[in-house]
């Protein structure tokens, strides 16, 4: 490590565990005097002829500003998509309860996935809704798989997969 970074934490509690600067850098932009004074923060400071350089538009850049971006640039389209799977993951039990229920609320038939140790949650939380007696629901089709994944050592590991589906009765 150089004399002139540190590692963070002191008086920066907020930027914890990045790389600081103990003294500036005239490469580096951010450290020019008025850095902060030309993105809106302050008053005057500009270099740039009055310009804000803090709004970057798409025009400054050459891109299309049209309204189906998302199509031209591989992106994911503008239309509005069905969200009937929930992923099991960290969250609290009730957490994917609600969110079961918001979804079963417009659409017919949701799907609850897990793999590796959350399969357990997610059986939990099929059960808890099947079993309540005001919502009208229950299970249908359970799908159980692996899937082959890498781990952080480097080695190749299959995790098992589940799939429970359910549905609305009415």
């Amino acid at each position: 490590m150089s004399d002139r970074e540190s590692w963070g934490g002191g008086e920066d509690a907020g930027r914890e565990g990045r790389w600081q600067r103990d003294a500036p850098d005239r490469d580096d932009p951010r450290d020019a005097p008025d850095a902060g004074q030309d993105a809106g923060y302050g008053q005057g400071g500009s270099q740039d002829g009055g310009q804000d350089r803090g709004q970057d538009t798409s025009q400054d850049r050459g891109q299309d500003t049209s309204q189906d971006r998302g199509q031209d640039r591989g992106g994911r389209p503008d239309r509005e998509e069905t969200r009937d799977t929930i992923y099991v993951g960290t969250k609290p039990f009730m957490a994917y309860v609600s969110t079961a229920l918001l979804q079963l609320a417009t659409l017919p038939t949701i799907t609850i996935k897990a793999r590796g140790m959350k399969i357990v949650r997610a059986v939990d939380i099929a059960e808890y809704l099947s079993r309540k007696d005001d919502i009208p629901c229950s299970i249908g089709d359970i799908r159980i798989g692996s899937e082959p994944l890498v781990s952080q050592d480097g080695k190749h590991r299959n995790v098992s997969t589940i799939e429970i589906e359910i549905k609305k009765t009415d």
